[in-house]
């Protein structure tokens, strides 16, 4: 094939690999028409693209669309991977970006963004997701800020409280005067700040349950 720095300005025909021809179309005898090596190439290479748009509040977006020629279904999606060498001649699926249906439910839609990459030169595995419910940390996979992790994998064997909640201001029992005279009184204080601890553990496992850190 011509290198592209041989080719002229312009052209009518260009010999590819192969000995495929790449004509134009609508040539009459006597008729000239040609093509920009710039047009050719602009459309065999991607480019980085540049818009200018009239807003100035509000995003602007390019649209991609996918359609099926079947039945749409769960599953069904578009996503981008990025293949990047990693030594000469080793080209691999280093990650990936999707979005997909999880229900295709006419007037119900939802869908998900999931994110993927390889880890330890294993085959490409889901990392993260976001669904309708929020942000999904996938099996291994953990929350972190500044490197440091936060929240994980739920600790599990935890049962529900069953006495009463507190959840009010709460000072621990620092114990009354020792003396005969008040060993009832600090024993009847000993067990109400005891039942108040119990109801503020209640009500923290309780609470960590709900949130979803410890569970059964």
């Amino acid at each position: 094939m011509t290198a592209a720095s041989a080719l002229p300005n312009r052209l009518t025909s260009a010999t590819l690999a192969g000995a495929d021809v790449l004509a134009l179309d609508d040539l009459s005898a006597g008729e000239t028409k040609g093509v920009l090596i710039s047009d050719l190439f602009g459309a065999l290479v991607q480019v980085p693209k540049a818009f200018e748009t009239a807003n100035t509040n509000a995003v602007q977006y390019e649209d991609t669309q996918l359609t099926s020629s079947g039945v749409p279904a769960a599953g069904l999606g578009y996503g981008c991977r990025f293949t990047i060498e990693t030594a000469a001649g080793n080209n691999e699926i280093a990650g990936a970006w999707r979005i997909e249906i999880t229900d295709a439910t006419a007037a119900s839609e939802d869908f998900k963004w999931v994110f993927a990459g390889m880890i330890a030169g294993a085959a490409m595995t889901d990392w993260i997701e976001f669904t309708k419910d929020g942000f999904n940390a996938l099996t291994g996979k953990y929350y972190s800020v500044a490197g440091v992790k936060v929240v994980g994998a739920r600790a599990t064997g935890w049962g529900a409280a069953s006495s009463t909640l507190s959840r009010t201001a709460y000072a621990s029992y620092a114990g009354l005067t020792a003396s005969v005279g008040y060993v009832q009184a600090e024993a009847q204080a000993t067990d109400d700040a005891l039942k108040l601890l119990s109801q503020k553990v209640a009500a923290l496992i309780t609470d960590l349950t709900a949130h979803g850190m410890i569970g059964a």
